[in-house]
């Protein structure tokens, strides 16, 4: 993503940004209510009345006089997402579009840039200060796209392809912001929802597991006024920590649910996981040692991050069971921390 490449010269770029979860409605919950999500099956996204009402980042940028935004290339219903994000902002959306609502011709409605249209054209409507979400569709299987200039041929020239879609757009929009002369007064926030896995370890979309490439997510903040050259930041973090951090930025109060200001977190802090797809899984990260357990057949995984950071080598033989058992009793009392926090508020 060359354009992508050209923000981070003046950027904020975070370097271990996590997801808890590898699926887009518990990325919603995290970067909307800034919480842990459920780290069960069902996700807070899927039944928006949940939230109605509750605190929530967007309800922040709205009460403090923004007007709300919120699009995407999915066709409507997709993991219910207009529903949800206009229901964390108590039904204040100025404007909910989907794949359906996009103007122009087809192959702009297959191409992540008429989103990027739509939102400039709103953003026009009013001198009012914005927040917009704009939730791109091609980086998700089968990965299609009006043009392949890496070919069809394999699964990742597919996802490349996406990935120089998804660019285009980026540049169509930072374009925008900037002749409308809205750019410098804009902070840009580019990020993924989840990893995504092309074949590693015979794993294929937003992966089974609880692998690196599953996991991690890029995320950059973006504004040419203000960081005049590119910052790293390598605090281990996830999703729901990101909402805390921009209220800080935005001078808001930023204290919100379980979301952490990243630039108080180190780069070896602790992080849970969870994974529904195929059979349950839960883990844990602490310092350089990734621990997995899927219960429904009692097996356990561990690996050295710093040393097999690939993930290919097993080192649970290495530890006694009494240790196994303890790592086991951490992941199930935090799941059951967290689960019942969600029903205590989120009822």
């Amino acid at each position: 993503m060359p354009f992508l490449g050209q923000l981070a010269d003046n950027a904020i770029v975070f370097q271990q940004a996590y997801v808890m979860q590898p699926r887009s409605s518990k990325a919603m919950a995290a970067l909307a209510l800034g919480v842990m999500p459920d780290p069960r099956l069902r996700p807070l996204a899927w039944e928006e009345s949940r939230v109605l009402g509750k605190d929530s980042f967007f309800n922040r940028l709205i009460d403090s006089g923004r007007r709300f935004y919120i699009g995407t290339a999915q066709p409507y219903g997709g993991d219910n997402l207009q529903l949800f994000f206009n229901a964390v902002a108590n039904n204040r959306a100025d404007r909910i579009i989907s794949f359906e609502d996009i103007e122009g011709d087809e192959t702009l409605r297959n191409d992540d840039t008429g989103l990027s249209q739509d939102f400039l054209r709103w953003m026009k409507t009013s001198d009012k200060g914005f927040v917009g979400l704009l939730w791109t569709e091609c980086a998700h299987m089968p990965y299609d796209t009006g043009s392949a200039p890496f070919g069809r041929k394999f699964l990742r020239d597919r996802y490349d392809n996406c990935l120089r879609q998804i660019d285009d757009a980026l540049r169509a929009l930072v374009q925008g912001l900037k002749s409308s002369g809205e750019l410098k007064e804009t902070l840009l926030v580019v990020l993924g929802d989840h990893g995504e896995a092309l074949g590693e370890k015979f794993d294929r979309g937003h992966g089974n597991y609880l692998y690196e490439h599953s996991l991690r997510i890029p995320l950059l903040i973006y504004n040419p006024e203000v960081l005049q050259r590119r910052i790293d930041v390598n605090a281990r973090f996830q999703l729901k920590d990101l909402p805390s951090t921009l209220l800080y930025l935005l001078g808001e109060q930023s204290d919100i649910n379980q979301s952490v200001n990243i630039f108080s977190k180190g780069e070896s802090d602790k992080l849970y996981l969870s994974n529904v797809y195929q059979d349950f899984k839960l883990g844990v990260i602490e310092n350089h040692t990734k621990f997995v357990y899927r219960p429904t057949y009692d097996i356990t995984y561990v690996y050295d991050l710093a040393a097999d950071p690939r993930e290919n080598v097993n080192i649970a033989g290495r530890y006694d069971e009494k240790t196994l058992q303890k790592m086991k009793r951490e992941v199930l009392g935090w799941y059951r921390y967290q689960t019942e926090y969600i029903e205590k508020h989120y009822p």
